[in-house]
């Protein structure tokens, strides 16, 4: 078989197209990747320790989200959408709210472990640690108990490009919130409830730590401390502008609010 003939390379090309490629499942998922800020510049028994205390920290991150905000995560593995990258992790998602939920825990409890309230010898081993995260929504596929696909290679490329402790979203996840939920500036107004029917998530259980509840805000809508039920005071997020990556275009934006500890910047 003359494979540099044009006839024959496309017969070949349709085999591959109807025996292998037909056989892949492509999904479209919300990535969430963290990475740490200059690990490449840590010495080496620094880096050593940093997968170990990320690993400390994720499953903490997952412990709570499981505990305050397990409505959005029935019948999710954590395991088994986790994409180990030693120092940190791309973590595969069904959609940008689960991404959101998860990466503001993970933001809370890498406060914590600054602040010397989370394994403090490891704190005084390691020095302060900043995170940098990316939320992107795309298209990938699952091979040999792992994951593929343009939505992972875009948010690797973003995140990489970053030079601060930023969070960072793509055009898609950007234009999944205005439609879903009118604009990410929406997150401190909007009620456990009402994202629950957006998503079509109907849990036995409705409990939260982040979003405000009917109950708590329409209800009663001030505590003793004059302010509204929700621990999200407020979102913004702002268009940065293009990156240019191996050929590719990527329109990015930068999200930030306050929570008890500030994600983004």
């Amino acid at each position: 078989m003359k494979y540099n003939d044009e006839d024959t390379q496309n017969i070949v090309k349709e085999e591959i197209r109807h025996n292998v490629l037909s056989n892949i499942n492509y999904e479209q998922h919300t990535i969430l990747g963290l990475d740490l800020l200059g690990y490449n510049k840590f010495d080496l028994e620094r880096q050593t320790i940093v997968p170990l205390v990320f690993d400390l920290i994720y499953q903490e991150t997952i412990s709570a989200t499981v505990n305050y905000e397990g409505c959005f995560f029935e019948g999710y593995s954590f395991s088994e959408n986790f994409i180990s990258t030693g120092d940190g992790c791309f973590q595969i998602f069904a959609d940008p709210i689960q991404a959101f939920v998860f990466n503001i825990n993970f933001y809370v409890t890498l406060h914590t472990y600054n602040s010397f309230r989370f394994y403090k010898n490891f704190r005084v081993f390691t020095g302060e640690l900043f995170y940098r995260s990316c939320m992107t929504t795309g298209k990938i596929f699952s091979y040999e108990n792992n994951y593929y696909g343009p939505g992972i290679i875009k948010n690797a490329r973003i995140i990489n490009r970053d030079r601060l402790n930023r969070f960072l979203i793509d055009e898609d996840t950007y234009r999944w919130f205005l439609e879903k939920i009118d604009g990410i500036e929406n997150f401190s107004e909007i009620d456990l409830e009402d994202l629950l029917s957006i998503l079509d998530i109907y849990p036995d259980w409705g409990r939260t730590s982040i979003f405000r509840t009917y109950v708590t805000h329409r209800t009663t809508k001030e505590n003793k401390y004059g302010r509204e039920y929700g621990k999200i005071k407020n979102c913004h997020v702002q268009k940065i502008g293009n990156i240019l990556e191996k050929s590719d275009i990527f329109s990015i934006y930068s999200f930030w609010g306050k929570y008890p500890a500030s994600w983004g910047g």
